[in-house]
């Protein structure tokens, strides 16, 4: 029938603990480096994100998808660099549209 163009799809992206150990200097209270040096660490834990997708063939050469990216809008760090930089956040919920035509 009608329904017959039509797909569902899901996934899920997964990553482990990621940590960075490295040393951090200490500072006094007016913000001074005292050449002291302290061992720190930045991690993330492990996270899940769930993705959604649906695509409807509107003919043999048309069709229109929607993908739903990070369904629960978990706050994650795409990526884990060092201490004082490189730790970048993830992408929010997101949503795309695609109309695709064949010719």
């Amino acid at each position: 029938g009608s329904l017959s163009g039509l797909t569902f799809g899901s996934g899920i992206q997964t990553q482990t603990r990621s940590s960075v150990r490295d040393y951090a200097y200490v500072r006094d209270a007016n913000g001074n480096l005292t050449g002291e040096t302290i061992t720190a660490e930045f991690s993330q834990a492990a996270y899940v994100l769930t993705n959604l997708f649906t695509r409807y063939d509107i003919s043999e050469n048309l069709n229109i998808s929607a993908n739903l990216n990070n369904v629960f809008d978990k706050t994650y760090y795409s990526t884990v660099g060092y201490i004082y930089y490189g730790n970048f956040y993830g992408d929010p919920r997101n949503f795309l549209v695609t109309l695709r035509a064949k010719y």
